[in-house]
């Protein structure tokens, strides 16, 4: 993916273009419309007025062990809505050579409403850990609440990959095309296209998620549309997308890579390129 970065001098005079409308929170998945970056670098960040030094290079962070305090910066790609009961919200980051799930990051309402917008770079401390196979920052830990700065702005954009190249690119914004949908059977032995939860319980409404299943014929896995990710709540355009899909259907997809046990999309954006009926 390929990541552009200015330097706070230039805040006030730059409008991040191609404002991604994402975000995924919770263990689940999302919905969005949008630019974003590849994975190569097309500028040179310019100077920042916070020092860097302690920030740790993606690499470097893979190898840190879960638990280790981590300090790292990206631009955030995506986040959930914000939780009032905790004052907090996730976020996805992304600098360019991974990306970073941020659980619970404490923050007010007027900072995230106002700062800690998509194309926003942010510096974060916190503690590594996992959760179901999916590695992030934890946000909220009694004596250890990780905290955030702003260094400066950038975008990114869908990195092009396959089912197989998913568990390489945990916490990316990625796109996949010419997958299948494939049918879900349910407790009753319905065979659908898609499931409202995980087992197809409950009806749709809000808070509900939609679970979907496909295949590029080699690889097949199911995905998810998040709740709680930012515009892809019930009655949002992938949300009903999502619902309207046919078993057969060809689609290409876009989201951030995440892992519950498997590697899984927080969906954002559907797009339908052959139907099947």
């Amino acid at each position: 993916m390929k990541l552009r970065k200015i330097g706070l001098s230039a805040l006030a005079a730059v409008a991040v273009s191609g404002v991604l409308a994402l975000a995924s929170c919770g263990k689940g998945s999302t919905t969005t419309t949008g630019t974003g970056t590849q994975a190569t670098t097309t500028s040179q960040a310019t100077t920042t007025t916070t020092e860097v030094n302690d920030v740790l290079s993606y690499a470097e962070y893979v190898a840190t062990a879960d638990g280790e305090t981590v300090t790292i910066s990206g631009i955030i790609s995506g986040r959930c809505t914000f939780d009032t009961s905790k004052n907090a919200a996730s976020f996805y980051l992304q600098d360019q050579d991974g990306g970073y799930y941020i659980y619970n990051l404490p923050c007010t309402a007027t900072e995230y409403e106002e700062t800690l917008t998509v194309g926003t770079e942010i510096k974060v401390t916190g503690y590594k850990t996992s959760w179901s196979g999916e590695v992030e920052i934890g946000g909220s830990q009694s004596g250890e609440e990780a905290t955030f700065e702003v260094i400066g702005t950038g975008s990114v954009e869908p990195k092009l990959v396959t089912m197989d190249g998913l568990v390489d690119v945990p916490n990316q914004y990625v796109k996949l095309e010419n997958l299948t949908v494939v049918g879900q059977t349910d407790a009753n032995e319905n065979t659908l296209a898609c499931f409202h939860n995980w087992d197809n319980s409950g009806t749709s409404s809000i808070g509900t998620d939609l679970y979907y299943t496909v295949t590029d014929g080699t690889t097949t896995y199911q995905f998810v549309v998040e709740a709680w990710l930012e515009n892809t709540q019930y009655g949002s355009e992938t949300y009903q997308a999502v619902e309207g899909l046919s078993i057969g259907d060809i689609i290409n997809i876009e989201g951030f890579a995440y892992t519950y046990n498997n590697p899984q999309v927080q969906t954002t954006k559907v797009t339908v390129v052959n139907q099947s009926k």
